[in-house]
């Protein structure tokens, strides 16, 4: 008998179960939170810093418009003299600073964490080697919450604690002129180039920037408005019009290509050479020179001094000095207005007669009638209008006089512009019938 071979029995497969456990998956959703909870931070931080760095690029504007502000009125700012368009000098406001041309016309007038600067300038050690320092601050700390706004948008109440993340993002992008109220020492607005006491009413994470002027550093250069001499050394080159209020001394000579308008005076020791105009109300030349002697082609123009006895200016026509002022002609030259004088260029007067120059002198003995005059006693008359070289002189001549005085006087008193006529007796009183004619004169020479 076969016995067949027993087979096992066969049991069914256990099937394996699939999936997460409890506990495993509330370690992943811990894991999942404690990411998300991170990268909410991260994301946090990441907009503190770029707000603070945009405050930063802000408050590195105002300082540069403070520089240029204490560097153009460091004069008046060490006198304590006030300056215009500025309410307090030493408090300069943003929107004061931006009219006068110290920031952009467009600039904003709060920062980007929506805060308004006040500003303080600290004037030392005046006079001598003055320092002018300047701090500029938020309105307000920078905290979790600002609570209420101002007109103009800037936070005006804060609650919260100090982000201290923004605040030192501001200092770092501040390059070194940043500052702050900080946790360290609340008494101090501190930075790396800056430490003051905190400013009146200034809060824990009040933010801002410092800087300063130090006299000792820009003395050696010329501001603008400066008051002092800068005794230059060199040549001085101007591309546009030289304006002196006060007056110039120029010792060497001055080459003016341009044009010069000179309210005071010019001193000129050496050559004034204008290619252009200049405007002044005096000249007075230094040089001297003899009326009628040579001069060259190239001086002409040049106006100098008398050196003879005549106090009138000389001017060179190219060939002689001539009296500034008159037309130059020789004797016997043809003219063709009756009474016109000229100079000779050796000076002598030349009056146009019967169509051509003759000596003044040989005709009149120096004295050009120009007009005879009936007056009374008390009567104004003009004098005459004399060339350069000629004075006004008049004489009075008897018409008729009525007084039973033996003699009587005749004479003008010097008026200025005009003579009065005084006839008088031997007793000083008034002829009140006189009557005299009035002859008037342009003097020429002695």
């Amino acid at each position: 008998m076969f016995h067949l071979p027993t087979m096992p029995a066969r049991h069914p497969r256990r099937q394996r179960q699939s999936g997460f456990a409890l506990i495993e998956l509330g370690v992943a959703l811990a894991i999942v939170a404690i990411l998300a909870v991170l990268g909410a931070q991260h994301l946090v931080n990441e907009l503190d810093d770029r707000q603070g760095e945009a405050a930063g690029s802000y408050g590195l504007a105002i300082k540069g418009a403070l520089d240029a502000y204490m560097n153009t009125h460091a004069t008046q700012l060490q006198s304590g003299a006030a300056i215009s368009g500025f309410a307090n000098s030493l408090s300069p406001t943003v929107e004061e600073l931006r009219a006068a041309g110290f920031l952009p016309s467009a600039y904003p007038l709060i920062d980007p964490l929506r805060r308004r600067y006040v500003t303080e300038l600290r004037v030392t050690g005046c006079p001598g080697a003055c320092e002018i320092s300047a701090i500029a601050y938020s309105n307000t700390p920078i905290t979790e919450r600002c609570t209420s706004y101002a007109g103009n948008g800037s936070c005006q109440t804060t609650a919260g604690n100090v982000k201290l993340r923004v605040v030192e993002a501001f200092r770092s992008t501040a390059r070194g002129y940043g500052a702050a109220v900080t946790p360290l020492d609340a008494s101090r607005f501190r930075g790396s180039v800056c430490d003051y006491p905190t400013p009146s009413g200034a809060a824990l994470g009040t933010y801002g920037i410092c800087t300063s002027d130090n006299s000792a550093i820009y003395a050696q250069f010329v501001r603008i408005q400066d008051s002092r001499d800068p005794d230059l050394q060199g040549d001085l080159t101007v591309a546009g019009k030289v304006t002196a209020k006060g007056g110039a001394d120029i010792e060497n000579g001055a080459i003016i290509t341009g044009g010069a308008d000179i309210t005071g005076g010019v001193d000129v020791t050496g050559d004034l050479v204008a290619t252009g105009t200049v405007t002044a109300q005096s000249l007075r030349p230094r040089g001297s020179a003899w009326l009628g002697a040579s001069c060259t082609a190239g001086e002409k123009g040049t106006i100098m001094q008398n050196g003879g006895t005549s106090s009138h200016l000389l001017v060179c026509n190219g060939s002689n000095w001539v009296v500034l002022g008159n037309e130059i002609a020789g004797h016997g030259a043809a003219c063709s207005t009756s009474g016109k004088t000229v100079v000779t260029t050796s000076g002598q007067t030349l009056v146009c007669r019967d169509g051509y120059y003759q000596y003044l002198d040989s005709m009149l003995g120096n004295f050009l009638l120009v007009d005879v005059i009936r007056a009374v006693e008390g009567q104004q008359i003009n004098k005459p209008t004399c060339d350069i070289t000629g004075s006004p002189y008049v004489v009075l001549v008897t018409k008729s006089e009525t007084n039973s005085a033996g003699s009587f006087n005749r004479y003008v008193d010097d008026s200025g512009s005009y003579w009065t006529v005084r006839i008088r007796d031997a007793a000083g009183v008034v002829v009140n019938n006189g009557e005299v004619l009035a002859h008037t004169y342009c003097q020429y020479g002695s």
